[in-house]
């Protein structure tokens, strides 16, 4: 089987910022079929970080760097906000231009002899919805219409809230046509494929849950650091954003009450300057890292104080691989299979989050035990292997499907 991924940006390894959920699926796929990754990037930083990593000549036949798309004219952009479309549409989708990324794209896959097309994420899947020809999957990951739609519930001003609303719908619209068009159509939980099956009864979804890559994400024994806690993610995603202002602002007054010398690192690329302003009085914004498990290793507890996504959160599986005590909140939790209590401990209020930080503290049996639980669970129940076996299964059945539907016609005409 050769497979063609189209990603919106330079996907992430283990060791990167972002998911590395495409990577670590079609590392394990790549073992016995031919993957080749055409992608576009955020920065030349990061694909050069991404070549310079010795597995992905391994894991890629061929990747092909395609050019940023330039951002949409102003009345290019209103064009396209009444048709409602989404803000990856919206933004970049400039006439011209769009055409020719899909016939360099539809180019490729003849070229490297495809027989399945993969989209990862939403923003990528514009490209491949005419490669009629092939079977096109695309990876949504997350709901990412609910995402909108949760996050518009702390919008700051009304007119923020009605914006958030609006591109919600539109994402929605997309969403369904794209499942609808497509020969299989992802997501990384329960949660988010029945919120899409909920939107149009010809909507089918398939769920490929996430996991965490548990030999790079493995406690190495050394021994945490005072009363520190640590909060990991990309900071400019506006749920980590979020996250981090909720914590400083509304948890950590509760904390300081009882610990005053609490120690507060909020680590991971592009912090905005909003959350730059929290640094300061034991709270330090770190930016981009090279590796963020030093920061895990070394904090005595690890918080997720997250109040809207979807999907699975990688932050919370990996800080559960390194053994360490988690608090978080339900949002952080959803679709994650953890008993709040047993693997870790789950507030939504600000109060009982500090309650359960300040427990952790000055609970070194407590903490040890979380800890040995979430190891345990994530590595039965989330390592990528099973999953990327369940992928392989899929796209093999989807293929059988499609060349057997083939052979018909032929045979009919």
């Amino acid at each position: 089987m050769r497979i063609l991924l189209v990603t919106s940006d330079v996907p992430a390894t283990s060791s990167m910022p972002g998911s590395p959920r495409p990577f670590l699926l079609f590392r394990h796929i790549a073992r016995r079929h031919e993957v080749h990754l055409t992608t576009f990037t955020s920065s030349w930083d990061r694909y050069q970080a991404f070549m310079g990593y010795e597995e992905v000549s391994r894991v890629f036949q061929g990747v092909t760097l395609l050019p940023v798309p330039r951002i949409t004219s102003f009345w290019g952009r209103q064009r396209h906000r009444l048709l409602q479309a989404p803000y990856f549409i919206t933004r970049y989708r400039c006439a011209d231009e769009f055409r020719l990324l899909r016939l360099q794209i539809s180019d490729l896959a003849q070229r490297r002899g495809s027989d399945v097309v993969f989209a990862s994420e939403l923003p990528a899947a514009q490209y491949i919805l005419d490669l009629r020809s092939l079977v096109r999957v695309v990876d949504g990951t997350d709901a990412v219409s609910m995402a909108f739609r949760r996050q518009a519930e702390f919008a700051g001003s009304r007119m923020e809230k009605l914006r958030q609303l609006a591109e919600a719908r539109s994402i929605r619209r997309f969403e369904v046509s794209t499942a609808r068009a497509v020969d299989a159509y992802l997501v990384c939980s329960r949660a988010d494929r029945d919120v899409l099956q909920s939107y149009h009864p010809d909507v089918k979804v398939q769920c490929i849950p996430n996991g965490v890559d548990t030999e790079y994400f493995a406690s190495n024994g050394a021994c945490a650091e005072g009363n520190s806690i640590v909060f990991t993610g990309v900071m400019g995603y506006p749920p980590n954003a979020d996250g981090a202002h909720f914590l400083c602002r509304e948890i950590l007054p509760w904390v300081r009450a009882v610990i005053p010398d609490i120690q507060v690192q909020l680590v991971g690329s592009d912090p905005p300057e909003d959350v730059r302003s929290l640094a300061g009085n034991g709270v330090a914004v770190t930016g981009m890292v090279s590796d963020v498990r030093p920061y895990i290793q070394h904090a005595v507890v690890y918080v997720c104080p997250l109040r809207f996504g979807a999907g699975v959160k990688n932050k919370v599986l990996a800080a559960l691989a390194m053994a360490k005590p988690v608090v978080a909140t339900s949002e952080s939790c959803s679709g994650l299979d953890v008993i709040p209590g047993e693997h870790l401990l789950v507030a939504d209020t600000p109060k009982e989050f500090a309650d359960h930080i300040v427990a952790l503290l000055g609970n070194p049996d407590l903490r040890h035990r979380l800890g040995i639980a979430g190891r345990k669970l994530v590595l039965e129940q989330y390592a990528w292997d099973p999953r990327a076996r369940d992928l392989e299964a899929l796209l093999e059945s989807l293929l059988a499907g499609s060349q057997s539907a083939s052979k018909k016609s032929s045979t009919l005409s």
